[in-house]
């Protein structure tokens, strides 16, 4: 169950990538560098603040967690007689 919908969490973040970068950014950001000798130079940056927005992030989390889920779900070998594994005692 944990495979079917880490892959569908994945494959919803990937179908809808191409579709966000085409948005229009939402807004111009700036961002400052302070460079010595120089001083303070403002570039507006170049992004999509919109491609990591937090239902996409919930997406990629969700998926992670479901590749986790898979590989936790690990039991310990089957005996030959069918019972539980026992501890033995050892002698010192």
């Amino acid at each position: 169950m944990a495979a079917l919908l880490g892959t569908g969490l994945l494959v919803r973040f990937v179908q809808g990538s191409r579709a966000v970068m085409n948005e229009p950014a939402p807004g111009t950001v700036w961002g400052t560098t302070y460079i010595a000798r120089v001083g303070e130079y403002a570039q507006r940056v170049r992004g999509k603040s919109a491609f990591f927005s937090t239902r996409r992030t919930a997406q990629l989390l969700g998926f992670v967690l479901c590749l986790m889920c898979q590989f936790v779900f690990v039991g310990a070998p089957a005996q030959p007689d069918g019972g539980q594994p026992t501890a033995r005692a050892v002698a010192a």
